[in-house]
């Protein structure tokens, strides 16, 4: 009896449309963000940007290390390609695929 609400919770059937409604809105969300995003990719992702990377990538600039796919490809292809792979992910998540 006390272990009921444990096997409900984990093993009961649910409807999957709230879950893919949120998946639909978190990627839509996403994609709007990387839109937006997209005019000021240089500047902001860059290593030809108004951020000097050498100083914000420092392990100390934060108080702690931090790795950022941005820290390894820094040109402005690779930033190009991010973003390219970037809204197709999220153009395949919205779909469900």
């Amino acid at each position: 009896m006390k272990r009921d609400w444990f096997h409900k919770l984990w093993f009961a059937d649910t409807d999957t449309r709230i879950y893919a409604a949120f998946r639909v809105v978190f990627a839509v969300v996403s994609l709007i963000n990387l839109v937006h995003l997209s005019p000021y990719r240089y500047a902001f992702f860059a290593d030809t940007g108004m951020v000097d990377l050498e100083a914000a990538h420092t392990p100390t600039h934060f108080g702690f290390p931090h790795f950022s796919l941005f820290n390894v490809f820094t040109s402005e292809l690779h930033v190009d390609i991010s973003f390219g792979v970037s809204a197709i992910a999220l153009v395949l998540l919205t779909f469900g695929i």
